[in-house]
C-alpha cells in the first residue's frame, strides 16, 4: 500500500534514532562531567558505546532521504531555500548534526557546550522534520499531532538507549529509572493522542469528508480502521519493549538487550507506517511535501 512512502518511513525513524541516542547520552555524560569528573572509565564507555551510533544512522537516514528528491544531485542549493522550505531547513540541519557529530566524536575530551550545540541541532532537525508534515494540513499530520509523533519516538529511542548505555556504567544506575518513566509517559501521551484522534475523525463524519484522509469514499471507514490497528499494534511492541528494558535493569530477568532493541523499533517503525497511512492510497507524501515546502531540486 505504502511502497513509496518507505524510504521517507525509515528516513524519519532513523533521523530519530540518532538524534534521541546523541541528545540522552550527551545528557548522561555532563552529569557524569558535573558530579563524577574523576570517573573518566565511564565517560569514555557512554561516549565510545553511545555516541559512536548517532552519525552512521543519520547517514544512512540522509541517503534514504535522497529517494523522495527530484534531482538528488542539487540538493546541495537546499541554502538557497531556507527562507521557504522546512525541507531546506532539514536538508541543512541533518548535514550540520553529522559535521558537528564528526568534531564531538574524534575529539579527546568531551566538551559539554559542543554537546550541548550538537544535541539542540539534532533536536532542531527532528522539529524541522515535523514542521514539513504538519505544514501540509493533512488530517492526522496537521497541529501538534506530527511534533508528538516525531519527537515522541525521539524521546523514546534516546530513552532506551540512555537506560542501555548507563546501565553499564555501575556508578550512575541510580539514572536508569528516569529515561524509563520518561518513556511510559510520551507513549501513555501517544495513545491518548491516536485515540482522540480516530474518535474525532468518526465523531465528526457528518462535518467533515474523510474523502479528504482516504482520497476514495469507500476506504473512509477501513482506513481508520487500519490506521487505529496499527497504530495500537505499534504501540503495544514499544510498550513491552520499554517494560523488558525496566525487567532487564532491575534484575527481574535476563534476557538479550537485542530483544528490547527490536521491539522498540520494530512498534515504532510500525506505528510510523500507520502515519504514513493517512496520507491514502492513491496519493503520496511527496507531492504534499513539495507543495507546502519547495526546495527546487
Amino acid at each position: 500500500m505504502l511502497r513509496k512512502e518507505w524510504p521517507l518511513i525509515i528516513n524519519t525513524i532513523l533521523a530519530q534514532l540518532a538524534a534521541g541516542i546523541f541528545i540522552f547520552i550527551s545528557a548522561d555524560i555532563i552529569i557524569i562531567l558535573q558530579n563524577a569528573p574523576e570517573l573518566a572509565a565511564a565517560n569514555l564507555k557512554l561516549n565510545g558505546t553511545g555516541l559512536v551510533w548517532a552519525g552512521p544512522i543519520i547517514i544512512l537516514a540522509m541517503f534514504l532521504s535522497l529517494f523522495h528528491l527530484g534531482k538528488p544531485f542539487r540538493a546541495y542549493r537546499a541554502m538557497a531555500n531556507l527562507p521557504v522550505s522546512w525541507l531546506s531547513w532539514e536538508i541543512f540541519l541533518s548535514g550540520a548534526f553529522l559535521v558537528l557529530w564528526a568534531v564531538t566524536y574524534f575529539i579527546d575530551k568531551p566538551y559539554p557546550y559542543l554537546l550541548g550545540v550538537t544535541s539542540l541541532t539534532a533536536l532542531l532537525n527532528v522539529v524541522s522534520m515535523s514542521n514539513i508534515y504538519s505544514s501540509t494540513g493533512r488530517p492526522g499530520w496537521k497541529g501538534a499531532v506530527t511534533y508528538l509523533d516525531f519527537l515522541g519516538s525521539m524521546v523514546i529511542f534516546g530513552s532506551v538507549a540512555s537506560a542501555f548505555i548507563t546501565n553499564g556504567a555501575d556508578d550512575f544506575k541510580t539514572l536508569v529509572n528516569a529515561p524509563i518513566i520518561t518513556c511510559m509517559f510520551i507513549l501513555a501521551v501517544e495513545l491518548i493522542a491516536v485515540l482522540a484522534f480516530v474518535f474525532k475523525q468518526k465523531a465528526a463524519a457528518d462535518e467533515f469528508s474523510l474523502d479528504k484522509l482516504a482520497c476514495s469514499s469507500d476506504l473512509n471507514e477501513i482506513l481508520l480502521n487500519k490506521y487505529l490497528k496499527i497504530s495500537v499494534s505499534g504501540w503495544f511492541l514499544t510498550f513491552m519493549g520499554v517494560q523488558v528494558v525496566y525487567l532487564n535493569i532491575h534484575g527481574y530477568i535476563n534476557l538479550s538487550w537485542l530483544l528490547p532493541v527490536m521491539l522498540v523499533l520494530a512498534g515504532e517503525v510500525i506505528r510510523r507506517y500507520g502515519f504514513f497511512m493517512l496520507v491514502g492510497e492513491s496519493e503520496n507524501s511527496a507531492q504534499f511535501i513539495s507543495a507546502v515546502s519547495p526546495a527546487e531540486f
